[in-house]
């Protein structure tokens, strides 16, 4: 089992914030697949 350190964290709200100022509304992405980490 990998654990992302804080700093990934930290990095996927900062994406998630860009993208849903990107795309003017606010869109849940599912686990799978919504970035580089993947988290069970």
């Amino acid at each position: 089992v990998s654990v992302c350190p804080p700093q990934a964290v930290l990095v996927d709200q900062g994406l998630q914030e860009w993208h849903e100022k990107a795309a003017g509304t606010f869109v849940v992405m599912p686990s799978s697949g919504a970035g580089p980490h993947s988290h069970d």
